[in-house]
Parts: structure tokens; C-alpha cells; sequence
């Protein structure tokens, strides 16, 4: 009986670990750069995606298999789960060692981005946190037209430059500068019939002008798979393009564990979270689980993240996150 016992459970351990290897083979092994097209090809290319997104939460899956079985002393399943553990969660484990920040450092200057959530009636409570925060720079996502009268009436006294598209649903957008901000579009180049804005202008500051991007992409959904790769890559090619000091945030709908990120990094953008935030940096509420990093500030060389950190976002279903920058 116990000599059967064993066997079922060295079989179900297999049936339970060697998928886990799969996946996670797959998500770093599976195709990377989004920007070719075909059926199969979005579909391997979307697998990796989804794995890459969620691999913390895979890796907290195999943690307690791991506990488990331990606690059965299955030793070979505890060992053969815990790479999964280490691989899906390791990353966040050395993020939570202290970042050392230079307080002492002058010109830092501060930015905000928050997804505001369209249907979320609560306006006063993130409204009163951006206050709380004082950022220079304020990208806003899902901006409605109430949000619109809501934050001009609240934000336009300390932030009197601001450049509002806002949309029903979750189609708008909103920068708000203490600083004079200039030539500011809606920024073109994206698939007729986009509907999500990308907003674009030039932010002066004393030590020189300064492009800043506000980015909502669409959710990658399997049906917006399409509009999302395409987004991505008019983005990809106009910030590639810029060489001068750059400053982009929002709502980017991946983590910085995804290929995506990896490309924008590429050539010379930071991602905040990655260099100066402490922990996951999770932004997107997800009910009884962690929370996801989606949102993201980069900037460009001439400038150094110096901390990063997630707000509260009361009302919505992400968390501002709020980066403070070093001039270089």
C-alpha cells in the first residue's frame, strides 16, 4: 500500500513539475520580438507573454508544492519545484534589498502616472493624493470628462500647464506640469481607429527642454493582440528616434519581465521600478492575488532614477507610482 502510495505520488509530481518547466522554458526560449506577424506566431508570441507576466505568481505556486512536500517528505518533488520558486520569484527576493539613494543629491525632480479608472466616481480621493505627493509631472490615464472637471478645478492653481484629451471610457488622457509645457499633440502615428491616446509634448525646464510621452496602451487581450503589438510598435520607433533627454510613463499594460521592456531598454531608456524601486512595484489590483507591474516610468540617459514607489490610487484599480529623477 505505501509502495503504491509512492508511485502515485512520484507520478502526479511529474504531471505537476515538468509542465512548470515547460512553460517557463517556453516564456524565455518562445519568440520574443512582437513585431513579426502570422496566427501561429501570435499565438506562441502571446504564451510567452502571458507566462512572463504571471512567472511570479507561478513561482509562488511551486513555493507551496514545495512546502508541501516537504511536509510529506517528498524531498525529490521539494527539490525538483524549488528552481520554479527561485526563477518565478528570485527576482523579487533581490529587489528587496535597500536601494541607496542620494538624498543629498539636488534637482531631483518628481513624476506621477495613474490610471485613474474611467467609472471610478471617487475623483477627490486620488485627486487629493497627487496633491499629497507634489510631483512636477502628472500623466493620467482613463481620463474622463469628469475626471476633466474634476482635476482642472483641483490641480490648475498648482499646476497651471496641463494638456487634457479626455474620452468616455477609458479612451483618455491628461498631463499636468508645473513647468510650461509646449507643442503638445496627440501623438500620431498609430492604426486608424486607435482609440486609446498617446500624448506628446516638450516640457522646459531651466536646465533645458525635456520630451515627455504619456502612454495608455490597450489591454493585451487575445482580440487586441493586434492593436497592442501595433501600438507598441509606433512607440518603439518614435522613442528609438529620440536622443535628447526623455521622460515616458503610464499605463504600458506589461511587466518589465516582458520582451517589450526589454526593447525599450535597449537602447539607453531606464524603467524606474528596475533600478530604483524596492520590491515588486505591483500597480494593477488583482483580487486575493499580488498585484501586477504594469505601470512604468522610463527616462532617457540624462537621467538617474533615484526612488520609486506605488501610491494608494483609492477608487481605481491601480496604484499610482511616483519616481523621483536626478538630473544628470
Amino acid at each position: 500500500m505505501t509502495r503504491t502510495r509512492n508511485c502515485l505520488l512520484d507520478i502526479l509530481a511529474t504531471i505537476i513539475v515538468l509542465p512548470g518547466y515547460a512553460c517557463i522554458a517556453f516564456a524565455y526560449l518562445g519568440p520574443k520580438v512582437p513585431f513579426e506577424r502570422g496566427r501561429l506566431h501570435d499565438l506562441a508570441w502571446y504564451a510567452t507573454f502571458m507566462a512572463r507576466t504571471f512567472d511570479y505568481h507561478i513561482g509562488l505556486v511551486y513555493a507551496i508544492i514545495a512546502i508541501l512536500a516537504l511536509l510529506l517528505r517528498r524531498f525529490r518533488l521539494a527539490l525538483a519545484a524549488l528552481p520554479l520558486f527561485l526563477i518565478g520569484v528570485g527576482p523579487t527576493l533581490q529587489s528587496l534589498k535597500a536601494i541607496q539613494s542620494d538624498d543629498e543629491k539636488s534637482g531631483l525632480f518628481r513624476v506621477m502616472t495613474a490610471n485613474l479608472l474611467w467609472v471610478n466616481r471617487q475623483t477627490d480621493l486620488i485627486l487629493n493624493e497627487i496633491l499629497r505627493e507634489d510631483p512636477d509631472l502628472v500623466f493620467l490615464q482613463e481620463y474622463t470628462p469628469t475626471w476633466d472637471v474634476a482635476a482642472k478645478r483641483a490641480l490648475s492653481v498648482k499646476y497651471p500647464f496641463s494638456f487634457a484629451q479626455p474620452a468616455e471610457q477609458a479612451f483618455g488622457a491628461a498631463i499636468y506640469s508645473k513647468n510650461p509645457i509646449s507643442d503638445a499633440i496627440r501623438f500620431p502615428g498609430f492604426p486608424p481607429g486607435n482609440r486609446s491616446p498617446f500624448l506628446r509634448a516638450n516640457l522646459n525646464l531651466a536646465s533645458g527642454e525635456v520630451k515627455i510621452y504619456c502612454v495608455h496602451m490597450v489591454p493585451p487581450t487575445w482580440s487586441n493582440r493586434a492593436l497592442f503589438l501595433d501600438q507598441f510598435a509606433a512607440l518603439y520607433s518614435e522613442l528609438k528616434k529620440q536622443d535628447g533627454p526623455t521622460i515616458v510613463g503610464g499605463d504600458f499594460n506589461f511587466t518589465n519581465r516582458a520582451s517589450m521592456a526589454n526593447l525599450l531598454t535597449s537602447f539607453g531608456l531606464s524603467e524606474a521600478q528596475s533600478m530604483a524601486g524596492h520590491g515588486r512595484g505591483g500597480t494593477f489590483k488583482i483580487p486575493f492575488l499580488p498585484n501586477i507591474a504594469i505601470d512604468h516610468v522610463y527616462s532617457s540617459r540624462q537621467f538617474a532614477p533615484i526612488s520609486c514607489r506605488t501610491g494608494i490610487g483609492e477608487g481605481s484599480d491601480h496604484r499610482p507610482l511616483i519616481v523621483d529623477l536626478h538630473r544628470k
